[in-house]
């Protein structure tokens, strides 16, 4: 079983933030992860001292990101359903 990267911070022109989401990217694809578990990678990828950086982020606004409620896999639902009625095979 591959292990996902791992990410520290420690040296930025050897292994930079943009390799390791491109390494994390081609491992989500090779394992065919679900949404839900690729937050929990991410979260465990991020070692000290980057995680100090990461978890004060993901602490103060979640990055940005509103957390998901079931409303949203209903408001999925119905567009999938209208699109399927707007656009017939």
């Amino acid at each position: 079983m591959v292990r996902p990267p791992v990410f520290t911070g420690r040296n930025p022109e050897t292994y930079s933030v943009d390799k390791f989401i491109q390494d994390l990217e081609l491992y989500y694809a090779t394992a065919d992860t679900a949404i839900d578990r690729k937050v929990a990678i991410l979260d465990a990828a991020i070692h000290q001292p980057a995680k100090r950086h990461y978890d004060a982020k993901r602490d103060t606004d979640c990055f940005g990101v509103r957390e998901r409620v079931d409303a949203d896999n209903a408001n999925a639902n119905a567009r999938r359903a209208y699109a399927e009625l707007e656009y017939l095979p």
